[in-house]
C-alpha cells in the first residue's frame, strides 16, 4: 500500500512538473530559434574538463568565450554569406538543363 501511494504521488509530481514546465520549454525554444543569432552557452574547450580546471579558470574562461562570441558569430555569418555568393556564380555556369537536373537530385536527397 505505501508502495502504491509513493508511486501514485511520484508521477503525479512528475506530471505536475512537466506540465508547468513544458510551455515555458517550449517557448524558449521558439526563441531561439527564431533568433538570427545563436545564443552564449558557455562550455569548456575539449579536453579541459579532465585537467580539474577549478571554479575560478573555469569563470575565466567562460569569460573570455563570451567576449570573443560575438565577433566569431559575426565571422560565421560572413562566410555563411561568402559561401552561398560562390555556390551561386558556381550554379550560373551550369545551363537551364543542369540547373533542372540538380534541382530534381537535391529534392531526391531531401527525401532521403
Amino acid at each position: 500500500m505505501k508502495r502504491l501511494v509513493t508511486t501514485t504521488l511520484a508521477t503525479a509530481l512528475l506530471a505536475t512538473i512537466t506540465l508547468t514546465t513544458a510551455p515555458y520549454a517550449e517557448a524558449q525554444k521558439k526563441a531561439v530559434e527564431s533568433s538570427s543569432e545563436t545564443v552564449f552557452k558557455p562550455r569548456l574547450p575539449f579536453g579541459y574538463g579532465k585537467l580539474g580546471v577549478n571554479a575560478k579558470q573555469r569563470a575565466n574562461i567562460y569569460t573570455i568565450q563570451k567576449r570573443y562570441h560575438p565577433q566569431l558569430e559575426d565571422l560565421r555569418k560572413q562566410l555563411e554569406e561568402l559561401e552561398a555568393k560562390r555556390d551561386k556564380e558556381i550554379e550560373d555556369i551550369l545551363t537551364a538543363d543542369q540547373k533542372a537536373k540538380l534541382k530534381k537530385y537535391h529534392e531526391s536527397k531531401k527525401k532521403d
